[in-house]
């Protein structure tokens, strides 16, 4: 059952984690210049290291989904996962249309 905390958090994903991990396994992802920055000053990764990590993602790592701050039509999924590569890893992404959109992705 879905709780809707208001009108703009949800307490489950919004995205199925499977439907995640499968973007990214075919490729049908991208990811925004901030979170490919961060990822490479905090942690030292590579887009395929992003790869590895996101797909190591589970369920007792979502925290939140909220609605984007600048188009409400879309629900942004909220991570935070320790131990990630030998990490703590906070992300959240969102589809657009297809295609996995990576927004953040830091140390945490």
């Amino acid at each position: 059952m879905v709780i809707l905390m208001n009108r703009n958090i949800r307490n489950k994903p919004y995205h199925p984690l499977g439907k995640v991990k499968e973007a990214i396994k075919n490729g049908e992802y991208e990811i925004n210049e901030t979170a490919l920055k961060n990822a490479d000053d905090h942690f030292g990764w590579s887009t395929v290291d992003i790869e590895k990590a996101l797909q190591g993602l589970k369920h007792k790592h979502f925290t939140s989904s909220k609605r984007h701050f600048t188009n409400p039509d879309l629900w942004v999924d909220h991570y935070r996962a320790n131990g990630l590569m030998g990490e703590n890893v906070y992300t959240h992404f969102h589809f657009d249309g297809a295609v996995l959109i990576i927004e953040s992705l830091k140390r945490r």
